[in-house]
């Protein structure tokens, strides 16, 4: 949209809609930042590569959702327990390689650790993880369930190579006289 659309007196049915069109859009996403406390570099940031929320492309009169604003909420949720500035937590997710030392640095992981359960996230021939992000590590989504796993094994007092072990009880056949 022309923005210099906005003064111009005299106005045709068409323009007058695209104007509206266009302050709609933009007191949405307005709203959105106010609701959700992000910075004007962070929303800018996030319409560059909207991919980590789950959202293909923010385009002219994209309409942010119930689930975009969970997402948001997510990132800051995770920027904070990481202690780190949404700018700096968003840097990963804009950088063209999938870096995990950088997640490492910033989530304050083991990269060892973090590149281990990276590898073997995947487990079985079908998947119990619902969100169809939680295995791509360059999402919110994924990199929450990530956390997760961290949080399990921090509860548990065991490193992640210990975790991923357990994980292979479940494999085991159950025997005994059951008969």
């Amino acid at each position: 949209y022309n923005a210099r659309q906005l003064l111009i007196a005299n106005q045709n049915d068409v323009d007058r809609d695209d104007m509206r069109t266009f302050i709609r859009a933009l007191t949405r996403n307005l709203s959105w930042m106010q609701w959700t406390g992000l910075s004007p570099k962070e929303a800018l940031l996030i319409a560059r590569n909207p991919y980590p929320f789950g959202v293909n492309a923010m385009r002219y009169g994209f309409e942010f959702g119930f689930a975009d604003i969970m997402d948001t909420t997510t990132y800051m949720q995770q920027y904070t327990t990481f202690g780190c500035s949404g700018v700096e937590y968003l840097a990963y997710f804009n950088t063209s390689d999938t870096n995990y030392e950088a997640l490492a640095h910033l989530a304050g992981w083991d990269p060892d650790q973090l590149n281990t359960l990276v590898t073997h996230f995947s487990y079985g021939d079908s998947s119990v993880v619902f969100d169809k992000n939680a295995t791509d590590f360059t999402t919110i989504a994924g990199v929450q369930s990530l956390i997760n796993c961290f949080e399990i094994s921090q509860t548990m007092g065991v490193n992640i190579n210990e975790l991923l072990t357990l994980r292979q009880l479940s494999d085991l056949e159950v025997t005994g006289d059951d008969e």
